[in-house]
Protein backbone atom coordinates (compact mmCIF):
# COMPACT_ATOMS: atom_id res chain seq x y z
CA UNK A 1 0.00 0.00 0.00
CA UNK A 2 1.32 3.37 -1.54
CA UNK A 3 1.08 6.10 1.16
CA UNK A 4 0.75 9.49 -0.79
CA UNK A 5 4.38 11.81 -0.26
CA UNK A 6 2.26 14.36 0.75
CA UNK A 7 0.89 13.10 3.81
CA UNK A 8 1.80 13.88 7.07
CA UNK A 9 2.77 11.39 9.97
CA UNK A 10 0.05 12.19 11.48
CA UNK A 11 -2.25 11.64 8.70
CA UNK A 12 -0.23 8.25 8.27
CA UNK A 13 -1.35 7.21 11.61
CA UNK A 14 -5.24 7.81 10.63
CA UNK A 15 -4.83 5.68 7.83
CA UNK A 16 -2.89 2.97 9.90
CA UNK A 17 -5.86 3.40 12.32
CA UNK A 18 -8.60 2.83 9.84
CA UNK A 19 -6.65 -0.26 8.29
CA UNK A 20 -6.81 -1.59 11.50
CA UNK A 21 -10.45 -1.48 12.34
CA UNK A 22 -10.47 -3.03 9.19
CA UNK A 23 -8.73 -5.52 10.03
CA UNK A 24 -10.38 -5.99 13.11
CA UNK A 25 -13.73 -6.36 10.54
CA UNK A 26 -12.16 -9.05 8.96
CA UNK A 27 -11.17 -10.80 10.48
CA UNK A 28 -14.21 -11.27 12.51
CA UNK A 29 -16.13 -11.93 9.52
CA UNK A 30 -13.54 -14.73 8.35
CA UNK A 31 -14.39 -16.64 11.88
CA UNK A 32 -18.15 -16.51 11.24
CA UNK A 33 -17.35 -18.54 8.51
CA UNK A 34 -14.95 -21.05 10.38
CA UNK A 35 -16.22 -24.20 12.21
CA UNK A 36 -13.03 -25.82 13.56
CA UNK A 37 -12.46 -23.83 17.20
CA UNK A 38 -9.08 -24.24 17.02
CA UNK A 39 -9.00 -22.36 14.18
CA UNK A 40 -11.79 -19.91 14.69
CA UNK A 41 -9.86 -19.21 17.84
CA UNK A 42 -6.42 -18.29 16.31
CA UNK A 43 -8.33 -15.81 13.71
CA UNK A 44 -10.41 -14.39 16.77
CA UNK A 45 -6.68 -13.28 18.21
CA UNK A 46 -5.91 -11.45 15.18
CA UNK A 47 -8.97 -9.63 15.52
CA UNK A 48 -8.05 -8.66 18.99
CA UNK A 49 -4.47 -7.95 17.97
CA UNK A 50 -5.76 -5.46 15.46
CA UNK A 51 -8.03 -4.24 17.94
CA UNK A 52 -4.66 -3.39 20.11
CA UNK A 53 -3.16 -2.33 17.49
CA UNK A 54 -5.48 0.57 16.87
CA UNK A 55 -5.38 1.70 20.57
CA UNK A 56 -1.59 1.84 20.07
CA UNK A 57 -2.35 3.78 17.32
CA UNK A 58 -4.38 5.92 18.56
CA UNK A 59 -1.93 6.72 21.42
CA UNK A 60 1.07 7.60 19.70
CA UNK A 61 -1.33 10.02 17.29
CA UNK A 62 -2.07 11.67 20.58
CA UNK A 63 1.50 11.55 22.10
CA UNK A 64 2.53 13.58 18.86
CA UNK A 65 -0.56 15.81 18.50
CA UNK A 66 -2.06 16.47 21.89
CA UNK A 67 -4.94 15.76 20.36
CA UNK A 68 -7.75 13.18 21.46
CA UNK A 69 -9.14 11.81 18.49
CA UNK A 70 -7.30 11.21 15.02
CA UNK A 71 -8.39 12.13 11.54
CA UNK A 72 -9.45 8.70 10.52
CA UNK A 73 -10.83 8.50 7.38
CA UNK A 74 -14.13 7.20 6.84
CA UNK A 75 -13.70 4.90 4.47
CA UNK A 76 -10.39 2.47 3.75
CA UNK A 77 -9.45 0.94 0.12
CA UNK A 78 -11.81 -1.88 0.61
CA UNK A 79 -14.72 -2.77 3.57
CA UNK A 80 -14.45 -5.78 5.44
CA UNK A 81 -17.96 -6.63 3.81
CA UNK A 82 -16.79 -6.40 0.22
CA UNK A 83 -13.66 -8.33 1.32
CA UNK A 84 -15.36 -11.48 1.71
CA UNK A 85 -18.00 -12.80 -0.30
CA UNK A 86 -20.11 -15.97 0.62
CA UNK A 87 -19.05 -17.64 -2.43
CA UNK A 88 -15.25 -17.23 -2.13
CA UNK A 89 -13.27 -20.70 -0.66
CA UNK A 90 -11.94 -20.14 2.78
CA UNK A 91 -8.53 -20.62 0.70
CA UNK A 92 -9.21 -17.42 -1.29
CA UNK A 93 -10.47 -15.84 2.26
CA UNK A 94 -6.79 -16.95 3.30
CA UNK A 95 -5.51 -15.26 0.24
CA UNK A 96 -6.58 -12.13 0.98
CA UNK A 97 -5.97 -11.95 4.32
CA UNK A 98 -2.24 -12.68 3.56
CA UNK A 99 -2.22 -9.87 1.12
CA UNK A 100 -3.97 -7.36 4.23
CA UNK A 101 -1.27 -7.99 5.93
CA UNK A 102 1.54 -7.40 3.32
CA UNK A 103 0.03 -4.45 2.94
CA UNK A 104 -0.13 -3.81 6.87
CA UNK A 105 3.68 -4.05 6.66
CA UNK A 106 4.54 -2.12 4.28
CA UNK A 107 2.39 0.95 5.17
CA UNK A 108 4.07 0.33 8.58
CA UNK A 109 7.88 0.29 7.07
CA UNK A 110 6.74 3.61 5.12
CA UNK A 111 5.21 5.44 7.77
CA UNK A 112 8.00 4.28 9.92
CA UNK A 113 10.36 6.43 7.81
CA UNK A 114 7.67 9.97 8.51
CA UNK A 115 8.16 8.83 12.22
CA UNK A 116 8.48 12.48 13.80
CA UNK A 117 11.00 10.77 16.65
CA UNK A 118 12.93 7.40 17.45
CA UNK A 119 10.27 6.10 19.53
CA UNK A 120 7.22 5.95 17.29
CA UNK A 121 9.79 4.90 14.24
CA UNK A 122 10.57 1.99 16.72
CA UNK A 123 6.74 1.18 17.74
CA UNK A 124 5.95 1.76 13.47
CA UNK A 125 8.84 -1.11 12.83
CA UNK A 126 7.53 -3.09 15.62
CA UNK A 127 4.14 -3.21 14.33
CA UNK A 128 5.63 -4.43 10.83
CA UNK A 129 7.33 -6.97 12.38
CA UNK A 130 3.95 -7.92 14.26
CA UNK A 131 1.79 -8.07 10.79
CA UNK A 132 4.52 -9.70 9.51
CA UNK A 133 4.24 -12.44 12.28
CA UNK A 134 0.40 -12.18 11.33
CA UNK A 135 1.37 -13.29 7.77
CA UNK A 136 3.23 -16.18 8.71
CA UNK A 137 0.59 -17.79 10.87
CA UNK A 138 -1.76 -17.14 8.04
CA UNK A 139 0.07 -18.86 5.41
CA UNK A 140 0.79 -21.94 7.33
CA UNK A 141 -2.93 -22.56 7.77
CA UNK A 142 -3.23 -21.60 3.89
CA UNK A 143 -0.87 -24.48 3.61
CA UNK A 144 -2.55 -26.78 6.01
CA UNK A 145 -5.88 -26.67 4.30
CA UNK A 146 -4.40 -26.98 1.00
CA UNK A 147 -3.70 -30.44 2.36
CA UNK A 148 -6.51 -31.24 4.45
CA UNK A 149 -9.32 -28.88 2.46
CA UNK A 150 -11.85 -29.91 5.13
CA UNK A 151 -10.36 -28.29 7.86
CA UNK A 152 -11.64 -25.16 8.00
CA UNK A 153 -14.83 -27.04 8.42
CA UNK A 154 -14.68 -29.59 11.05
CA UNK A 155 -15.58 -28.96 14.44
CA UNK A 156 -13.32 -30.69 15.97
CA UNK A 157 -9.60 -32.13 15.36
CA UNK A 158 -7.89 -35.61 16.19
CA UNK A 159 -7.22 -35.78 19.89
CA UNK A 160 -9.30 -32.49 21.12
CA UNK A 161 -12.90 -34.34 21.74
CA UNK A 162 -13.32 -37.01 20.02
CA UNK A 163 -12.06 -40.74 20.90
CA UNK A 164 -9.09 -41.68 18.68
CA UNK A 165 -8.59 -45.12 18.32
CA UNK A 166 -4.84 -46.01 18.57
CA UNK A 167 -4.52 -49.85 18.80
CA UNK A 168 -5.59 -53.10 17.04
Amino acid sequence: MAIEKDLTALEILGVAIRKEIEAQGFYTKMAERIKNRVVKERINNLAADELGHERLLKRIYAEWSGEKNPPVPEKGITPAAEMIKDEMSHEQVLERAIQQERDAVDLYIEASKKAQDDSGRRVLQYLSEFERSHERMLTSELEYLKKNQDWFDEETFPGSDRPIHLGP
